[in-house]
């Protein structure tokens, strides 16, 4: 826990740092969430902006709890020259497609969508497919295979 990547530490800290920031905008930031009738009118902005934002104190905390005990090992796994590069990069596309398949579910929904969850998720799923205990679960059509 003390010792966190920079880029991990910073993702999480951002979390409630801008939750406080987002309750003193007249509308709690919801222009900036994302709701899949968005991508029907051809605004795409709301799959990153939407991230930024969370829906209170206990959606950001947890967010930025499970970044920093999901993300500090994925983090490490990329090294540390271009590694807090790639790591940034690959929680924005895992918030970023999260965000897309919620979209792609919900078709023309105009209830809007916040948080950094799916990055978070991205985050889980990573660290769980790397640091697992190295046995992979495969499915096919009439059993499950454990190898």
């Amino acid at each position: 826990m003390f010792n966190v990547p920079l880029v991990v530490l910073l993702i999480a800290a951002s979390m409630p740092t801008l939750y406080l920031f987002q309750r003193d905008l007249p509308d709690m930031g919801m222009s900036m969430a994302f709701a899949p009738i968005d991508l029907e009118q051809g605004r795409w902005g709301g799959l990153l902006t939407a991230m930024l934002l969370h829906g209170g104190w206990t959606h950001a905390i947890m967010n930025a709890v499970a970044a920093l005990a999901f993300g500090t090992p994925v983090a490490r796994l990329f090294g540390t020259k271009v590694g807090p590069t790639v790591f940034l990069l690959f929680y924005l596309v895992c918030g970023v497609l999260a965000s897309l398949g919620y979209g792609l579910i919900h078709w023309g929904s105009s209830e809007p969508m916040v948080g950094a969850s799916g990055a978070v998720f991205g985050l889980i799923g990573a660290a769980t497919r790397l640091l697992g205990d190295r046995k992979s679960t495969r499915l096919n059509s009439s059993h499950v295979e454990i190898s």
